[in-house]
């Protein structure tokens, strides 16, 4: 079952009771989005994700680098302290925490519902 726990800093939650590896049903997919929308950061513990399953889930593909289109992409590490997370994203110059929750839109335009 998906679980998805804050983490009780700025930014992240963990995602529990998934396997990235396998097809992500449309209900789980939606919730993990919804997560990440919410907490900016997502962990994902205890997967263990072959290069194929990068590609599928994440849209990454290890074996060509996005800039020169050439060589192979290695991680070469996976952060998960948070203050360490962010004394990267200030070194970059990068916001550390997530944008503000914009107020909901309110519809302009009445619906027409039919049961037809």
């Amino acid at each position: 079952m998906l679980t998805i726990e804050p983490t009780g800093a700025v930014l992240g939650a963990t995602v529990r009771g998934i396997d990235l590896a396998r097809p992500l049903r449309e209900l789980d997919l939606g919730r993990i989005l919804l997560a990440l929308g919410k907490h900016g950061v997502l962990r994902f513990p205890d997967q263990h994700l072959d290069l194929g399953a990068l590609k599928r889930v994440f849209a990454l593909d290890m074996a060509r680098c996005p800039w020169c289109q050439e060589g192979t992409l290695r991680i070469i590490a996976a952060i998960t302290q948070g203050e360490v997370i962010r004394t990267i994203l200030r070194h970059l110059k990068l916001a550390v925490d997530p944008p503000a929750m914009a107020p909901a839109r309110v519809r302009h335009e009445a619906c027409a519902w039919s049961s037809a």
